[in-house]
């Protein structure tokens, strides 16, 4: 596939190797901006159990822009997909979002780290795809995500929905307005780390 990242990196060594990382795996960097102070940085802790916990900070992040990001997904097109997260400002992503809808790519959200959410992302995600802790703080259901409150959720948004639940699979709400469970195989999991946005690349 052609890949391209839209994001703001710090004048820092992070930014030095985000941007060397990228280009090894042939992603396209061509609208990574440079920005004076720090880049975002996100420090995780991993537990024996293998679950882990993240403090994200934004640095250069947060200097995104709305019109920047719209600007960039307008000159990738055609695009067939555009995928975005909360690491970044919610207005810039939105405004991503809308010009990705404009040229008829399909929009994914994953709401991570969880946050609420601006009404006015939700307009433009076609896909939203939290896990169950995500979940529970966009919807105010249980952590369980059971199917009544994953339809209700979907109703509420107009989103389609999967929400992904670790050793539990994950739940797909279909074309066919049924929720769908998919079990996960199973594994002894020595670090969860970035399972979640593995799992929507995959998606």
């Amino acid at each position: 596939a052609r890949v391209a990242m839209v994001n703001a990196l710090g004048d820092d060594v992070f930014g030095d190797m985000t941007v060397r990382n990228f280009e090894a795996f042939g992603i396209d960097t061509t609208h990574l901006a440079r920005v004076a102070g720090p880049s975002g940085v996100a420090p995780i802790w991993v537990e024996p159990d293998g679950t882990h916990r993240i403090i994200c900070v934004a640095g250069a992040n947060d200097a995104m822009t709305p019109d920047g990001g719209a600007a960039a997904v307008e000159a990738l097109a055609p695009l067939d997909v555009v995928i975005g997260q909360f690491e970044i400002p919610q207005r810039v992503t939105a405004a991503a979002f809308a010009a990705a809808r404009a040229g008829d790519a399909i929009t994914v959200l994953n709401p991570a780290p969880a946050a609420d959410i601006d009404p006015g992302l939700l307009t433009v995600a076609d896909w939203v795809i939290p896990n169950e802790v995500e979940f529970a703080r966009l919807s105010g259901a249980s952590s369980e995500a059971t199917d009544d409150e994953i339809l209700a959720f979907a109703a509420a948004t107009g989103a389609r929905v999967v929400v992904t639940l670790g050793s539990r699979g994950a739940a797909l709400l279909g074309a066919d307005g049924k929720v769908h469970r998919v079990p996960a195989p199973a594994v002894r999991a020595v670090d969860t780390t970035g399972a979640g946005h593995a799992f929507v690349g995959a998606f």
